[in-house]
């Protein structure tokens, strides 16, 4: 299958949501542990950066399936 080929329907985004949020809360669990400033700190908090960054972009892209399911009806696609 091609990669423009692809679906990503608002229930596959729903269902990503409480395991990105499950995983950030260990990492984030992590780092109160680790001495600030050591390689596994620093790797967890560009972890912890990229799950917050990773989770808003399944929220923005629910919100703009909303929108295109008012409006125009369907899925969202990844056209890239």
């Amino acid at each position: 299958m091609s990669r423009t080929k692809r679906g990503f329907t608002a229930s596959d985004a729903e269902s990503m949501l409480p395991v990105i949020g499950a995983f950030h809360r260990e990492v984030r669990n992590w780092l109160s542990k680790l001495p600030i400033g050591s390689p596994a700190y620093v790797g967890c908090t560009v972890l912890n950066d990229t799950l917050e960054t990773v989770g808003n972009t399944v929220r923005g892209d629910m919100d703009a399936m909303r929108y295109q399911n008012t409006n125009a009806g369907g899925s969202w696609r990844n056209d890239d």
